[in-house]
């Protein structure tokens, strides 16, 4: 059964996401468009969802939509509360290699996204 100390924070995530939406899709830019924005954070909230039996899953989902839309206003504070259910729910082993895990996958969105390819001494800009 869902109870509202599940359901709050999604729906305060959920919230965040609306209103970042709303103030930075005018700006212009990459992933400014608002239909792609908002289907990245129906993903995420969705995701969240499914965090109580499935952290791991939950987490995954809201990487993915990272990975795919780029856009940190609506995935931080979803990739924060995922985050938080797999250390607080699983083993530390597990909970380690998450934690690895996502911080492997944002610095490689941000080097993919930003057009920039590690080379072993810096990165430089791939046009």
């Amino acid at each position: 059964m869902i109870s509202f100390r599940s359901i709050a924070p999604v729906a305060a995530s959920a919230l965040v996401g609306v209103v970042l939406i709303a103030l930075h899709a005018q700006q212009g830019g990459r992933s400014a468009h608002i239909v792609w924005l908002t289907v990245a954070l129906v993903e995420s909230t969705v995701s969240l969802l499914y965090r109580g039996r499935h952290p791991i899953g939950a987490l995954a989902g809201v990487l993915g939509g990272y990975l795919i839309f780029d856009f940190a206003a609506t995935a931080v504070v979803p990739l924060a509360i995922a985050l938080f259910t797999v250390v607080t729910r699983l083993d530390r082993r597990r909970a380690i290699i998450a934690v690895l895990a996502t911080a492997a996958v944002v610095l490689v969105t941000q080097s993919v996204h930003a057009g920039r390819v590690w080379n072993g001494s810096n990165a430089s800009v791939v046009r």
